[in-house]
């Protein structure tokens, strides 16, 4: 009961402080480069984080393997947001050569995770899911690709990002789909799946959309609500698994 009290504290903070800075993002636009918008996503993330490893405390032994990847990978996440804000800031000129190098365990380690979540759901179901995630990640892929041709973005880095984004949306979609008719003992695993789909629709039409200099059109500020919404899932994610262990 004490662990699910602190997710449900964990959830209730993370809706309040997303809902407050995108109900300010759009209401007024930010003067200062999106910090607000970024420091926010940096609490949610660490509250995404907490609510990952309580649900690995109270995980049965099956699932503590799949939420100890989620914990890992969003160790490492947490990171990466902390330098987009010290990029935005002006104070971080290495992020370029940083951020990809970090990108690649913390998204390996999500894989992980949700390759072992995808095993534990009823083979019944596995085909269905397998086929419907196929042709989302197919229209997905093809839409980034449109996306980089549109942009000129086809430089090796695009590239990387591209097929890392498209690799952790699919397996999202799969873990979404394979869920999704189950009972209360996967409703994990459906909002996680939910949960990574946004961030990595988010990631993608951000590196799209980045010019030169390393921003991005304002316009694409509102889009961060997207990212609200998707750490609001995770987080939710552990308060679920917090349920199913008390």
């Amino acid at each position: 009961m004490k662990a699910r009290n602190e997710t449900q504290g964990l959830l209730a903070l993370g809706i309040l402080a997303g809902v407050l800075v995108f109900a300010f993002n759009v209401v007024g636009p930010w003067s200062f480069g999106g910090l607000p918008a970024e420091a926010a996503c940096v609490l949610l993330c660490l509250f995404a984080l907490s609510s990952f490893m309580i649900a690995h405390r109270q995980s049965s032994f099956e699932a503590r393997e799949a939420w100890g990847f989620f914990t890992a990978g969003f160790a490492v996440w947490v990171v990466l947001e902390f330098l987009e804000i010290m990029e935005l800031a002006g104070s971080f000129s290495l992020s370029y050569l940083v951020v990809p190098a970090l990108t690649v365990p913390a998204y390996a380690l999500l894989l992980a995770g949700l390759y072992k979540a995808c095993r534990a759901v009823p083979k019944p179901r596995t085909a269905n899911a397998k086929t419907a995630a196929a042709l989302l990640t197919a229209v997905a892929a093809g839409a980034v690709l449109a996306g980089m041709l549109y942009y000129g973005k086809l430089d090796a880095l695009d590239w990387f990002y591209a097929i890392a984004n498209v690799a952790l949306a699919g397996w999202s979609i799969y873990a979404l789909t394979a869920c999704l008719e189950n009972g209360e003992t996967d409703a994990p695993f459906k909002l996680l799946g939910a949960g990574l789909l946004l961030l990595a629709m988010h990631s993608e039409v951000l590196e799209l959309t980045r010019n030169g200099s390393g921003a991005y059109p304002h316009m694409v500020y509102a889009f961060d609500g997207i990212r609200f919404l998707g750490y609001l899932f995770l987080i939710w994610a552990g308060e679920r698994q917090a349920k199913l262990g008390a």
